[in-house]
């Protein structure tokens, strides 16, 4: 066996801890469980992906951030009510 040495955000370890906990495994058990599922994978074992955003949806966020296109607000039942024909 060897020792391996990492820094990670703590509140990052402090979460993986507990949960580690509650699977029963200690910290180094889930990390080598990692490692070798890397070795038998050729790889991560998992997906690594970027997100990307259709153009659409950034500039729908755009338009909300700059607040362009809201429906109108209302102060009371009442007038949302007459608004809707209701």
């Amino acid at each position: 066996m060897c020792t391996v040495s990492f820094k990670v955000d703590e509140n990052v370890k402090t979460q993986a801890q507990e949960l580690f906990d509650e699977l029963g495994l200690s910290f180094s058990g889930a990390l080598n469980i990692f490692l070798k599922s890397c070795i038998n994978n050729g790889g991560i074992p998992f997906n690594l992906t970027a997100p990307h955003f259709k153009e659409m949806v950034l500039n729908r966020i755009n338009e909300a951030e700059n607040s362009e296109n809201l429906s109108p607000s209302y102060s009371s039942i009442e007038e949302l009510s007459k608004a809707l024909n209701v």
